[in-house]
């Protein structure tokens, strides 16, 4: 899959990369100058690249790794997900280091190391964000090179300067240059304020607070008998606790509070301590930990370490059974995940595996990319299943700032515990930590928003002008109106037929000299005669109308929280014709409804979903008997129609309601939706997470005609019945096929579970069934041949429906 080791590397202890970060701590080391005699301001990559770090990138030898059972079964869970593949050229690097061309070994740029939660040893740009177009020292010269490079403000400099010689002089020089100067400071003030509005927007978003989780070295040794609550405050915590949180609930959506240990057993010391405090966006920095909450913005370029649900969710009792067994067979002779450590502050609990801790969330992106649907982002399976005090072991490995939106490598890596490298005496040459890679499902841009009810902890890894939505960004320039440029033109128009008045007049005269006047003298005075045909109030009316239409769209109260960003162009918005628009969602709400299905022989709509209703409370109505084992049946998609309800019913009926079943069966299971559950004023209220908001509104849709999702993760999936609330449907995922742009199709293996109380299925008796649904243009030449799909999909988009085909097929071991 993706490289786990990384060649020749040493394993790095605590101190090379950098001491804990504190509060009041600077990059002292930074600050004295970077490493390799570098002249450039800021580094792009790993500051400690060369021999000891030949390609963070890419895998080489290493010795066996030491996994715990529970981060293999998540890294398993995840084998279906996209993870980036390395090539070893390690040959190539051992040829280049011979020959003594190890340039690319050297160059910082070439890859970024982060040590998560620490200092580091490479001076990176600030987390500023900056729209300004203009410094106190450029506004002045940039603004005039942009006024006069209009021929209307050159003309009229050019009348007012020729007052200046006493052969053209016809008046005070002052009735030339008071009106020009007078429209160059109505104009200059103009752009002065946007600018100060640009840089204020700018300022809001560099203070917005967020929350840091700082980690804190621990005492040495082991800790006996009943933990102790004293919280040890370091001189940050004693300056009034500036910047600092310290309410005992700030973490309690991570982990609950951490029980006190009883008896007299050891207690193994974390790695670190962990604190929350406050800082500014502009305060962040590179390795900076951040807790994350719903609807927050992302401030920087993160790599998710860890996502939390908030929400209470009902878990699945046979997964849970699956994994008291599983862990039976855990080696004991690794370190137990869920050992109590002693914390030092707000102290919570190690164990973070549980809970809702499925390591997925989803972020919007439309201020990165436009795009509306909400898309699905993962933890890495090895910082998941790592308690956060452990955080500090960690070291992420990144390319270089790149502008793609859409691509990332890297790899996260978990060094030796604290206690390992006591015990090896600091001889970690030889050894190395557990890897992962890393790829775009695991990071989060500046500019996108969490749309998960879910704690998301990551760590920054690009910062400022180093982000993808700053380098994707093209520098402020001044925009111009089309009106402008007209106005420009109508001027040449006018300055050419006064020079050619001027000199019509001037050969009336006659082209001879009189004394003190020659020729050219006399068209030149003419000219500036005739200089007030072109208006220069123009000029000043239309920037001041500009700056009324920009303050009445602010504050119309049809279209709320609209923001002007330039006053310069909004007479353009009255030439705009047609709007082009790719796909729904861009111009609209992006709010589907199911409003009609078609089942091959009969279709159904509006009043007709309460035939649908009836058909689905038959068919996954399980008959009670007196065997003890009907209690638990699960429907499964063999189970007929006839043995689920009333036998009377005639045949057509049958098939139409087994037919009826299978379709509502299939949608309520081919999808990538998570129920989730919120807490809105004192009520529990279900919601749901989807990439997409077609299969919200297909899971909304079997709600509502009697088959609800009452469960889901990544390894099974539970439906329940909307009458009575029973379970009737389980099945295990074995495989998730995501929906691309180029398939325009999504399907999904499912192993089905006959007994509720069942551990497992058996892989050789079970049902597995692949679920597929896209396009009518990609779905219909793999279905089986029939004479209804085509016309039918045509109808449903006449009809301004967009169309959606559902097929499966049941699978055998074989397969």
């Amino acid at each position: 899959m993706g490289g786990s080791r990384r060649a020749g590397q040493k394993a790095r202890g605590y101190g090379e990369l950098g001491q804990n970060r504190d509060d009041a701590s600077e990059d002292a080391q930074a600050l004295l100058g970077e490493p390799g005699g570098s002249s450039s301001r800021y580094r792009d990559g790993n500051p400690g690249a060369g021999s000891d770090d030949d390609s963070p990138l890419l895998p080489g030898g290493s010795p066996p790794r030491r996994r715990s059972f529970a981060g293999d079964r998540f890294e398993r869970l995840t084998s279906s997900l996209r993870l980036p593949s390395f090539m070893s050229n390690s040959g190539t690097q051992e040829a280049a280091k011979d020959d003594g061309q190890d340039q690319d070994e050297d160059d910082p740029s070439s890859s970024r190391l982060v040590a998560v939660g620490s200092s580091q040893a490479t001076r990176f740009p600030p987390n500023l964000i900056s729209n300004a177009k203009y410094t106190a020292l450029t506004f002045l010269p940039v603004t005039l090179y942009n006024e006069f490079s209009f021929f209307f403000n050159m003309y009229f400099l050019l009348v007012a300067l020729s007052q200046a010689i006493p052969a053209l002089r016809i008046g005070y020089l002052t009735t030339y240059v008071a009106p020009l100067a007078f429209v160059l400071v109505i104009t200059m003030g103009k752009e002065a304020y946007d600018d100060i509005e640009r840089r204020r927007r700018d300022n809001e978003a560099n203070a917005e607070a967020y929350t840091v989780l700082v980690f804190e070295e621990p005492g040495r040794g082991m800790v006996s008998g009943q933990r102790s609550h004293k919280r040890l405050k370091s001189d940050s915590l004693r300056k009034k606790g500036k910047n600092t949180v310290n309410n005992r609930d700030r973490l309690s959506d991570i982990r609950e509070e951490e029980e006190r240990a009883e008896g007299d057993g050891p207690v193994a010391e974390p790695s670190s301590f962990v604190r929350e405090v406050g800082r500014k966006s502009r305060d962040l920095k590179v390795g900076d930990v951040l807790k994350l909450s719903k609807g927050q913005r992302v401030p920087a370029d993160v790599v998710i370490l860890k996502c939390i649900t908030s929400e209470t969710t009902n878990a699945s009792p046979v997964m849970e059974t699956i994994a008291e067994e599983e862990s039976l067979l855990v080696n004991t002779d690794e370190e137990p995940e869920n050992v109590k450590l002693p914390t030092k502050g707000k102290e919570v609990e190690s164990n973070d595996s549980g809970g809702g801790a499925t390591g997925e969330t989803f972020i919007r992106t439309d201020q990165l990319d436009g795009e509306t649907d909400w898309k699905l982002r993962l933890a890495s399976p090895l910082s998941q299943t790592l308690p956060t005090e452990e955080f500090v072991r960690l070291r992420v490995t990144g390319g270089k700032p790149d502008r793609k939106v859409n691509e990332f490598l890297g790899t996260v890596e978990l060094l030796p515990s604290r206690r390992d490298a006591q015990d090896q005496q600091g001889a970690l040459d030889g050894d190395e930590g557990t890897s992962a890679p890393l790829s775009i499902d695991n990071t989060a841009w500046a500019n996108t928003v969490i749309a998960s009810n879910a704690t998301t902890l990551a760590v920054i890894m690009y910062t400022g002008p180093q982000t993808r939505s700053a380098l994707s960004t093209a520098p402020s320039r001044s925009k111009t109106g089309l009106l402008e440029y007209e106005i420009n033109s109508l001027t040449k128009i006018l300055c050419a037929l006064t020079l050619a008045l001027s000199i019509i007049l001037v050969a009336l005269e006659g082209f001879g000299n009189t004394e003190g006047n020659v020729w050219y003298i006399k068209i030149m005075r003419f000219l500036i005669l005739f200089s007030t045909i072109v208006p220069i109030s123009l000029r000043v009316n239309l920037d001041m109308g500009k700056s009324a239409y920009s303050w009445f769209i602010q504050r119309d109260p049809g279209i709320p929280g609209a923001v002007v960003r330039t006053s310069t162009i909004p007479e353009d918005l009255g030439r705009i014709e047609y709007l082009l628009s790719d796909k729904t969602g861009t111009l609209t709400q992006n709010e589907m409804e199911m409003k009609k299905i078609h089942v091959g022989t009969v279709s159904y709509a509006n009043e007709a979903m309460d035939e649908v209703t009836s058909y689905v409370k038959q068919g996954f109505h399980i008959q009670p008997t007196t065997d003890p084992s009907s209690h638990t049946m699960l429907i499964t998609p063999s189970s007929t129609f006839a043995n689920s309800t009333n036998v009377g019913a005639t045949r057509t009926r049958r098939e139409i309601g087994s037919r009826v079943r299978d379709v509502v069966l299939a949608l309520a299971l081919c999808h990538n939706v998570t129920p989730t559950t919120e807490e809105e004023d004192g009520k529990t209220v279900v919601s749901y997470q989807a990439s997409s908001p077609d299969e919200i509104a297909i899971v909304r849709w079997t709600e509502s005609v009697g088959l609800r999702l009452a469960y889901r993760d990544r390894t099974s999936m539970v439906l329940e019945s909307t009458e009575n609330g029973r379970e009737i449907v389980r099945v295990r995922i074995l495989d998730v096929f995501p929906f691309t742009s180029e398939g325009k199709r999504m399907g999904i293996v499912v192993q089905f579970f006959e007994q509720a109380q069942s551990t497992a299925p058996n892989l050789a008796d079970s049902e597995i069934w692949f679920y597929q649904k896209g396009a009518d243009t990609v779905m219909s030449p793999i279905v089986a041949e029939n004479d209804w799909l085509d016309e039918e999909t045509s109808n449903m988009a006449r009809e301004g429906l967009r169309t959606l085909v559902v097929g499966r097929k049941r699978l055998s071991q074989l397969r």
